[in-house]
């Protein structure tokens, strides 16, 4: 019996999304001291994923002598569940019309400009948790500290909860998604080598929505670019068909208006 392949597709969403969630946790400093100058000194932090065991080989991956710089955060998925009350109807398949900004010939977006209009058919996505472990890794506690009140401020919502932009799309309807924190708990992790000097570590656990959607359908919509009206005479018997023809109109609607372009869309 011959294999039947499946339909594939795959656009990257899952690590898309985990590319957003380390971006959420970008660009954070701490203060490790003034300068000669007097001005106070700040390192970034950079965020990178892998779970603990991949986070402190890269800490200790340096040369015989020396450690890669702390701090540092590390983000690690560690379950994805299906999540049945946030779940639309299954079936659900919405079309959406729209018109595109225009484009001039090297691409740039030109302003007050209708483009082509579209019409998009869009299914239901499937809805998911995504729990993820944030680990802060740092050398002492006054780095780790400083970390935790930049971080958790974000978290001062109902349930410690905050948004997340996916795509500036109107299309997207999910282009919004939220982060709820669960909870951190403190550690210490000994490097394996010579070096004495325990890792301190916060690990903050959280949950996130994510969705799951298949492929959409893009169409080109159809626009009528001309009305024809037959005026014929009509005094034998009303005879709208065989009656003859006394004079034709021609509607030509002006397309650059967005508000004829639209009233003329099929």
């Amino acid at each position: 019996m011959a294999l039947k392949r499946k339909p594939y597709f795959s656009d990257d969403q899952i690590k898309r999304y985990i590319i957003q969630l380390l971006s959420v946790f970008s660009g954070f400093q701490v203060q490790t001291g003034n300068q000669r100058d007097g001005r106070k000194h700040f390192i970034d932090v950079p965020v990178m994923y892998g779970d603990s065991s991949r986070t402190v080989g890269y800490i200790i991956s340096g040369s015989e002598n020396s450690m890669a710089a702390l701090p540092i955060m590390s983000l690690y998925v560690t379950g994805l569940d299906p999540a049945d009350e946030y779940r639309h109807a299954p079936q659900l398949v919405e079309k959406v019309r729209y018109i595109e900004r225009k484009r001039d010939a090297d691409g740039n977006l030109l302003i007050n400009k209708p483009g082509e209009k579209k019409t998009l058919e869009r299914y239901s996505p499937t809805c998911y948790i995504m729990t993820f472990d944030l680990a802060i890794w740092s050398s002492n506690n006054h780095q780790q500290y400083q970390l935790l009140e930049q971080l958790l401020v974000y978290t001062n919502s109902d349930g410690g909860t905050f948004e997340i932009q996916l795509s500036n799309s109107p299309q997207d309807w999910i282009s919004m998604s939220y982060v709820f924190y669960k909870g951190m708990k403190f550690e210490k992790a000994i490097p394996a080598g010579t070096d004495p000097d325990p890792l301190y570590v916060a690990t903050l656990s959280f949950e996130t929505i994510f969705w799951l959607s298949v492929p959409v359908k893009v169409y080109d919509q159809k626009i009528i670019k001309k009305i024809i009206i037959d005026i014929k005479d009509i005094d034998n018997g009303f005879d709208i068909e065989s009656g003859p023809l006394l004079t034709q109109f021609e509607i030509t609607p002006d397309l650059n208006d967005p508000l004829n372009s639209l009233l003329m869309d099929t």
